[in-house]
């Protein structure tokens, strides 16, 4: 793994935290396998030992504070309020990757309509999913939040952390398309049942987003990718 040593300037990360390069061949939408074993194993300890590294600095956050921000997409913008007050650990690792410019040139990568929950019943699981440039070297992850813990749910346009490990979130995120508890804890979407880390919501350009949904994919890939032109406060 790699680390970088430059911090982002506006960041609320403090600065004992690392950041780590993502292995290839990660599975992007079934994280929800990896049981902190193998390579995550000494990763995850390492977070936990940090303490308050992982919580960003946002760990006194009020349970109202918001912030709004857009993403600029080429098919329209999409308008979203990340949740710090619930979910500040992923809320703020969001901001780390906004502010510092990471999600400009991101793409809107994935889409899903359909799925198998672990049993192998059909389940609907509408949705897109983006990530950083590949030549972007990510921040170290952060500390998964659960549904029950930040009391967010998997609703109409929850914008959620996709998970790299049982434990650890990155750069990846979701948002849903119609209600989808499969993803909450408990849910059958992912085998562990831990679901995935909601923690904002989009507030204006729904409609952006299933604009998105419906361009062209091939097995679960949109083709070509959705560019993410611009991320920024508002």
């Amino acid at each position: 793994m790699r680390y970088r040593s430059d911090m982002p300037s506006r960041s609320p990360t403090p600065s004992c935290a690392p950041r780590y390069a993502a292995p290839r061949g990660e599975d992007r939408h079934r994280a929800g396998n990896a049981q902190g074993s193998g390579p995550w194993r000494g990763l995850v300890l390492a977070v936990l030992l940090l303490g308050g590294c992982t919580g960003l600095g946002l760990g006194d956050s009020p349970p109202d504070q918001v912030v709004l921000v857009r993403l600029e997409t080429a098919l329209g913008p999409i308008d979203i309020e990340v949740d710090l007050g619930r979910a500040p650990r992923m809320g703020g690792n969001f901001l780390r990757y906004l502010d510092r410019g990471y999600y400009d040139g991101a793409s809107f990568v994935r889409v899903e309509n359909h799925a198998e929950d672990f049993t192998g019943r059909p389940i609907e699981v509408p949705m897109i999913q983006a990530i950083i440039p590949p030549d972007r070297i990510p921040f170290a992850p952060v500390l998964f939040e659960r549904t029950q813990a930040t009391g967010l749910r998997h609703v109409d346009g929850t914008v959620s952390a996709i998970r790299i490990s049982r434990e650890l979130v990155s750069h990846r995120f979701l948002i849903c398309i119609g209600d989808q508890p499969d993803l909450d804890l408990g849910g059958r979407r992912i085998p562990d049942g831990q679901g995935y880390g909601a923690f904002g919501r989009v507030v204006a350009g729904m409609e952006v987003v299933r604009r998105i949904h419906g361009s062209p994919s091939r097995d679960n890939a949109f083709t070509p990718p959705i560019p993410i032109l611009r991320a920024r406060r508002l």
